[in-house]
């Protein structure tokens, strides 16, 4: 999502007449930047509209989640089928949350995909 995020900002920076080594210099520096600071950046800049940036924020708390709890939230799932049936719902849920935002980004550029379907 990061790079799809650089896109849209380099592609703002283009619009506003940046000059190529300016845009290159820009994108070292976003290159650089957590998806929470690239939001932050679109924020500021009026580049997404409010229900994009509140699909990235989900996002990033989906990722943050996964990166950090899930195994601890399912320690013992494992161990039964039930639980890794609970285990892959819950990751089937994170996965849709940031395909979501993904999806939303993408219109950014002009670029429609369709949704996920559900099982």
């Amino acid at each position: 999502m990061e790079v799809e995020l650089i896109n849209v900002l380099i592609e703002h920076e283009m619009k506003q007449g940046e000059d190529i080594p300016t845009l290159k210099e820009k994108f070292l520096k976003f290159d650089k930047l957590t998806l929470g600071r690239l939001s932050n950046l679109l924020r500021k800049k009026g580049v997404a509209d409010d229900e994009t940036l509140q699909h990235v924020e989900l996002a990033l708390s989906a990722r943050n989640y996964l990166a950090h709890d899930f195994f601890r939230a399912h320690n013992f799932a494992k161990d039964t089928p039930a639980g890794r049936q609970k285990m892959l719902d819950d990751l089937q849920k994170t996965h849709n949350i940031i395909f979501e935002a993904y999806r939303k980004v993408l219109l950014i550029s002009g670029i429609k995909i369709p949704p996920l379907e559900d099982d």
